[in-house]
């Protein structure tokens, strides 16, 4: 019956998951579209001591590992009682930064395009706002505290973000140059800290994708080398970790894109090569993974374009293999789009 339904267009949503009949058992039977997460998870997602933002953020993660949307009401409510509680006389510390906290998660509900309340870009920059003026002043007050330099450093990335996707290149710019230097200085007081240390490689990347968008291709170069070898380390340190695997693949993926742009064949083919075998590893860990196997899709096509544009052997054979990735999916994935099968068809007919 589902199958007939989306057959003629039909899109289907779980609604309240997480709560009643909503199970996790469901999304085996029915290839729904969205997921619709249940209120009571947002009111308490940011209140002290609950795990209610790590259960969104886990059922964020696997709407999209299984090409799904995800939507949710009420997030604007706990960020205002958040408020009300840090601007009680006796608020301690950690009210303050609860408050900062409930600001960006709000901010990244409003700004998430896998959420249906899409367009509220001007809603998600008063909440960065809102939490970027929180941690100045706890930055003031408690200046060698870490967790409050980190959640500044987010703040100033999350801001970033949003002038990078409006193509405001300065001010992106401004906001994650402040966001690495306050990255940098916690690396190097913390060198052993795994998560520090992951935000310093992305700092690297963020300024990266701003001197790209001012076409300073060999600064951008420069800067993915750096992140490279922050993500290398950290997956050195702990083989078994597979998302540091997975960033160091995509890692290599970005800077094969800029070296590749740069004019430099030989060393971007290479890398797109380690990282597709990675891709490759992580789709047959899990090949129902739908990430894993458009991120293997995307780097063989990739790699494809690459071989093709120096005349070289093996891009047809890479762009079968993105063409059979893709194909493997259900119909209407989100993840991997019709416009990209189309785009990898009409490639292949050259071959």
């Amino acid at each position: 019956m589902f199958a007939a339904l989306k057959r003629v267009g039909v899109r289907l949503a779980l609604d309240d998951f997480g709560t009643g009949y909503s199970s996790l058992g469901y999304l085996k039977k029915a290839p729904f579209d969205k997921i619709k997460i249940d209120q009571s998870f947002v009111r308490g997602a940011t209140m002290s001591g609950s795990r209610n933002g790590a259960i969104i953020a886990s059922i964020v993660s696997l709407a999209e590992a299984l090409g799904m949307e995800t939507t949710a009401e009420g997030v604007e409510e706990s960020e205002q009682l958040y408020s009300q509680i840090a601007a009680r006389d006796d608020a301690t510390l950690d009210d303050r930064m609860n408050l900062g906290v409930a600001s960006i998660k709000l901010g990244d509900l409003l700004g998430n395009p896998n959420f249906e309340n899409l367009g509220r870009a001007g809603s998600a920059n008063l909440a960065y706002a809102k939490a970027l003026e929180t941690f100045r002043q706890l930055d003031k007050a408690a200046p060698t505290n870490s967790r409050v330099r980190r959640f500044l450093g987010l703040t100033l990335e999350r801001i970033g973000t949003m002038h990078e996707d409006a193509k405001q290149w300065t001010d992106a710019g401004t906001a994650y140059q402040e966001s690495f230097e306050i990255r940098r200085g916690l690396a190097e007081r913390e060198p052993t800290h795994r998560d520090i240390q992951r935000d310093l490689g992305i700092a690297h990347e963020k300024i990266a994708k701003v001197l790209q968008g001012q076409n300073n291709v060999a600064g951008a170069v420069a800067e993915q080398r750096q992140a490279l070898a922050v993500f290398e380390r950290l997956a050195g340190a702990d083989p078994a970790d597979v998302n540091a695997a997975r960033t160091v693949a995509i890692s290599r993926e970005n800077l094969a894109d800029d070296i590749h742009q740069n004019g430099g064949v030989t060393e971007a083919l290479d890398l797109y090569r380690k990282a597709l075998e990675a891709h490759r590893g992580f789709r047959a860990q899990d090949p129902h993974n739908v990430r894993a196997t458009c991120d293997a899709a995307r780097v063989a096509e990739l790699l494809g374009d690459a071989l093709a544009a120096v005349e070289a052997p093996g891009a047809c054979a890479a762009w079968r293999e993105s063409q059979s990735a893709r194909q493997s999916l259900s119909p209407g994935t989100s993840k991997c789009t019709p416009d990209e099968m189309t785009r990898v068809t009409l490639k292949l007919g050259g071959c």
